[in-house]
């Protein structure tokens, strides 16, 4: 006489009792997704929580999309500065898809698209990790704390509330990843590389840097399929196939229609350490362990634990959970370090989930009480530091209030702001892009109209003789930047009219304006700054 063998946890039985024996077959389909429910519903709301107004790339990034729409439809609009050559990520990609969300529903949409993404990077990582650990536990649980681990971090959680590129690239990297893992586990196709290709070419365009993470998804496609003999020709073939279509559509792409956008890698991603202040390691390693470092332990224990059964796999996904971060440690770089750890989770959240579940499976009481202290103190430092990480910029609301004044009595002014994106995006309605002007060095040069023939005036020099010929009649300071700190307003005409300070942060602002009779603003669309770097993260 057999037996059949209940591998539903105590939980799901329970539930489906009171149900007709019928249906409970049926009915268990969906109670066994209640976890993964409740853990995207957790997800979103620690998400949705978060409050501020737009970062200083949301906001270069949704009204330089705007821009580029509407020089799309009307050619006598022009795109003064040159994103393609200081985004991190193409221009014509995620900013105008933002912009558009913008238009109908604000920032609260824009950054709601970035929410979807990272839910659904959620659940691409719970199940890729089911089916890449299906034979290690009964029930599958594995999943289930790889999704917990991940999806309430604090990176994971601050980028599900953040209109910039990381969202949607990452997604699809944790996508590329699942669909690598089961199209190699369940012997699909080959064709399958042909999709997983795509959508890491795809996910590099929208971020240069997650191309750190594509040799780890077609390493996976072989290593998944490589355990078991009859698979390894078409893991083989997949791999290869997976690695000639990203190939193609990146060198056909910058060879073509992204060609002008090679400069913008280089400067914000392969020669990134020449921009950049160096950190010192011992720093930024205390950031990892502030933001996600009971996360990264348990990866990294789940990493040793795995080593003893599939010791090639242990190390592949290991060693895709350190790169991304491990990389920008090295450089010592902090800018952005908080968003690329999530690079590094999406091969980590499995190594954590594996070992969550065995200890599980253990049924010992130590064993299950170290399982509910680390979900609990990683739930807890998710929600802690992901709002810390939304805190970090301050709220212009106070300031936009105050420059809209101005605008309203000058429309046509030119404004000289350190950092001018929030207001250049939150005024987008009543100025235009080329009326900001920011004291990032490099950012302005200057064509002085009373000395015809001379070369470019650029740094400070540029500045306040732009100031002395009324270039600018509006200038917000708040010693963020070198050029900014040592400028001098008053003594070119300038009127000091008004002192701001965030109570939160004590982050001072300094307003000057110009009221003589000195004549209007030479400032144009024709002559404004031919570059603007506002973010190369």
């Amino acid at each position: 006489m057999s037996t059949t063998i209940d591998y539903r946890p105590t939980w799901r039985a329970a539930a489906g009792s009171f149900l007709p024996p019928a249906k409970r077959a049926g009915a268990d389909r969906y109670i066994r997704h209640i976890p993964i429910a409740l853990i995207l519903l957790i997800q979103a709301v620690a998400a949705l929580r978060l409050t501020n107004t737009a970062f200083q790339d949301e906001a270069l990034y949704l009204y330089t999309g705007d821009w580029i729409m509407q020089s799309w439809i009307d050619p006598e609009v022009v795109v003064s500065t040159n994103p393609d050559a200081f985004f991190s990520g193409a221009p014509m990609l995620y900013p105008v898809w933002a912009a558009f969300l913008n238009q109908l529903g604000g920032l609260a949409l824009a950054r709601s698209f970035s929410m979807v993404c990272m839910l659904s990077a959620t659940v691409a990582i719970y199940w890729g990790t089911n089916v890449l650990f299906d034979h290690h536990s009964r029930p599958r649980t594995a999943g289930i704390f790889s999704a917990f681990i991940f999806a309430l971090s604090a990176p994971v959680i601050f980028l599900s509330n953040f209109a910039t590129f990381d969202a949607p690239s990452f997604a699809l990297i944790a996508w590329a990843t699942a669909l690598s893992i089961w199209s190699s586990k369940r012997n699909r196709s080959a064709l399958w590389g042909v999709v997983i290709g795509t959508l890491c070419s795809l996910a590099v365009l929208l971020k240069y840097s997650s191309a750190i993470d594509v040799p780890f998804v077609m390493l996976l496609t072989l290593v998944v399929g490589w355990a078991v003999r009859s698979t390894r020709g078409r893991a083989v073939a997949r791999g290869a196939i997976a690695g000639l279509t990203a190939l193609v559509l990146l060198v056909g792409s910058a060879l073509t229609w992204a060609s002008t956008l090679l400069a913008g890698l280089r400067m914000t991603t392969t020669d990134r350490a020449a921009i950049v202040d160096e950190t010192p390691v011992l720093v930024l390693v205390s950031h990892v362990g502030v933001w996600a470092g009971i996360a990264f332990a348990l990866m990294l224990g789940g990493g040793i634990y795995l080593m003893r059964r599939q010791p090639i796999l242990a190390m592949l996904l290991l060693a895709g959970t350190v790169t991304a971060a491990g990389y920008q440690i090295w450089m010592g770089e902090s800018v952005s370090l908080h968003k690329h750890l999530v690079l590094g989770m999406i091969f980590g959240a499995p190594l954590a989930g594996v070992l969550l579940a065995a200890l599980v499976r253990a049924a010992r009481r130590i064993s299950v009480l170290l399982v509910v202290v680390a979900c609990y103190v990683a739930l807890m430092g998710g929600l802690i530091q992901s709002e810390k990480l939304f805190a970090v910029w301050v709220d212009t609301s106070p300031l936009h209030e105050t420059v809209e004044f101005a605008v309203d009595s000058m429309p046509q002014l030119c404004s000289l702001v350190e950092v001018p994106e929030p207001l250049t995006y939150s005024l987008g309605d009543k100025t235009d892009p080329w009326q900001w002007t920011s004291t990032y060095e490099g950012s302005f040069f200057y064509d002085d109209p009373q000395d015809k023939g001379q070369v470019l005036l650029q740094g400070l020099e540029a500045y306040q003789r732009a100031l002395e010929d009324n270039y600018f009649q509006l200038v917000v300071l708040d010693g963020s930047t070198t050029i900014g700190s040592q400028l001098q307003p008053e003594a070119s005409g300038f009127m000091h009219t008004d002192t701001l300070t965030d109570p939160d942060t004590g982050h001072i602002w300094k307003i000057y304006q110009r009221f003589d009779d000195i004549p209007q603003s030479t400032c144009s669309t024709q002559d404004a700054p031919a570059v603007a770097q506002g973010a190369a993260d």
